[in-house]
């Protein structure tokens, strides 16, 4: 009976540690990683194929400045190409950007829960080519954004030093961005300039903006 109890004892004592608080100078580590690639043959209907690859790759890394609060950066690059054989066009897309963000958490009791706000500043370059490949007409488009955004979140400590969360992406987002798009032939293109500021709510389409993902403590 004593060593039932000192085991239980032990498992308590564990998960009580598994669940503390993020203390200062920790580092956070997580990230996004994602390719696809899609082939739909429509030759019955319309007598095409199209052909559609992507990838997308975004690290992150912040540090606990002082406990329950962590401040971090993150990079990421994404490159979709789209190619249909009927319509006989070519749809390449590259976007890169880098980002700061600080993120509070609030740890629910000693469950292992936390509930966490996140707020962020971005800046993000997107670049497209559509190019009719019969007639070689083409399409340039060229996005530079400037955007602040903030969500929430909830976390589960699963493990002191691994983290499993969900959230709403870009739950609210303020942007600003410019856009430069060239249209024509090789040789004789026109350019058209345009840019604005946007506010934006992930709420529209909340299925897409929902995300589960894990983050990775290194605890000092």
């Amino acid at each position: 009976m004593k060593k039932m109890l000192l085991a239980v004892s032990g498992i308590i004592s564990l998960s009580m540690s598994a669940h503390a608080q993020i203390t200062k100078k920790s580092v956070l580590l997580g990230g996004d990683l994602g390719f696809a690639t899609q082939k739909t043959d429509e030759s019955i209907a319309t007598d095409d194929k199209r052909k559609l690859n992507s990838f997308f790759i975004s690290p992150t890394i912040g540090i606990a400045i002082k406990e329950n609060l962590v401040v971090g950066g993150s990079i990421n690059y994404r490159t979709q190409t789209d190619k249909s054989e009927a319509l006989d066009y070519r749809n390449k897309y590259d976007g890169y950007g880098a980002g700061v963000f600080v993120r509070r958490y609030k740890p629910i009791g000693k469950s292992g829960f936390y509930v966490f706000g996140q707020a962020g500043l971005g800046v993000q370059q997107t670049k497209q080519e559509i190019k009719d490949l019969g007639t070689s007409a083409i399409e340039r488009n060229t996005i530079t954004s400037i955007a602040a955004n903030a969500f929430p979140g909830i976390s589960f400590a699963v493990s002191r030093k691994f983290h499993l969360e969900s959230g709403f992406n870009n739950l609210i987002t303020i942007s600003y961005a410019g856009e430069k798009r060239e249209q024509g032939m090789a040789g004789n293109m026109n350019t058209y300039k345009s840019s604005g500021f946007g506010l934006t709510t992930s709420l529209s389409n909340a299925q897409s903006a929902f995300y589960v993902g894990f983050r990775v403590l290194l605890a000092k």
